[in-house]
């Protein structure tokens, strides 16, 4: 196992995405810096951490591989996480039209071109830690009404991303670019094929004989466990687990602010963070504190007579 850093909300990045700089810029100095402490989390839900928390524009294909790697980091920065993730699997980060891209050099090297019709100008909103692609292709026929010809393509292969508010053309075209598919217009809608230009590469187009990786979802789900908490319209996510099913990672905490977010995988492979204050298990627990070492929670209990009894509950880092 390798010992690589992870972290997450950077300012600086924010204002790359927007200003549409290179991403392998010198690193400015005052970006925020994090102490992290995780065991064993896959790489591709470093990604999803970084997305969510920095509210980036992130789209992984099938070469970002979930490589589990440990964290141990007393200051790190947002561009050197995402730089011994993607070195360390051969890969580099490209940024296009405000998404970022992590791919092989040989599948970055252009970015797939996409029809420029109206429907394909409609926003779209994803996130996901790690999917199957024809649920990103089901995404974007429903949402452009547009049919969609996969046929020569293996949909299966995994991906991982975050994006908010972006096109569809641009969030398909993303998609196929990390895959290294292109783009074709077909009877109104579109036919993704291999993209032949990356035959000169090491890593060609995936093809139906490749082994690929199974990714979490292969379907589209929305969290619909049920959740014992009537006082409120809506569980947090981790409400939808029972304790037992959440094994905490660790914890990441910025040097500017005192506060922790711990980190959870849940036992169908998601990766979730936590704060004071947040609500898990399915007994009504809350998250009391974070500690270096664990994190205490209360839970509420109902005994054999019927009352509720407060319980204390330490839960340690594995």
């Amino acid at each position: 196992m390798v010992t690589y850093v992870k972290t997450v909300l950077s300012l600086i990045l924010l204002g790359l995405l927007s200003s549409g700089t290179s991403v392998g810029a010198a690193e400015d100095q005052t970006e925020p810096r994090f102490e992290i402490r995780l065991k064993n989390i896959s790489a591709t839900s470093v990604v999803s951490l970084v997305a969510d928390l920095g509210r980036l524009n992130i789209v992984a294909g099938d070469e970002l591989k979930s490589k589990r790697v440990d964290v141990v980091e007393r200051s790190i920065s947002l561009q050197q996480l995402l730089s011994h993730i993607t070195k360390d699997q051969n890969l580099v980060t490209r940024l296009d039209r405000g998404i970022l891209l992590i791919g092989s050099q040989c599948r970055l090297s252009t970015f797939s071109e996409f029809p420029d019709q109206t429907a394909f100008r409609k926003p779209i909103s994803v996130y996901f830690q790690s999917v199957a692609s024809k649920v990103l292709a089901e995404v974007f026929a429903k949402v452009t009404g547009a049919p969609v010809n996969v046929l020569e393509i293996n949909v299966q292969v995994p991906a991982t991303l975050r994006l908010k508010d972006t096109s569809a053309r641009d969030y398909m075209g993303a998609v196929a670019t990390v895959q290294g598919w292109s783009v074709l217009l077909e009877n109104g809608g579109i036919k993704f094929v291999p993209n032949g230009q990356l035959k000169k590469c090491g890593a060609p187009a995936v093809g139906f004989g490749t082994k690929i990786e199974t990714a979490i979802a292969s379907k589209l789900w929305t969290a619909d466990r049920p959740c014992r908490v009537p006082t409120r319209k809506k569980c947090m996510p981790l409400e939808h687990y029972n304790l037992e099913e959440l094994r905490p990672l660790g914890y990441i905490q910025s040097l500017s602010n005192p506060a922790r977010f711990a980190i959870f995988e849940a036992r169908d492979g998601l990766v979730y963070l936590a704060r004071v204050g947040d609500y898990m298990g399915v007994n009504f627990g809350k998250i009391l504190r974070i500690t270096p070492t664990g994190l205490v929670i209360i839970e509420l209990i109902q005994g054999p007579d019927g009352k509720w009894d407060e319980q204390l509950k330490t839960i340690n880092y594995q």
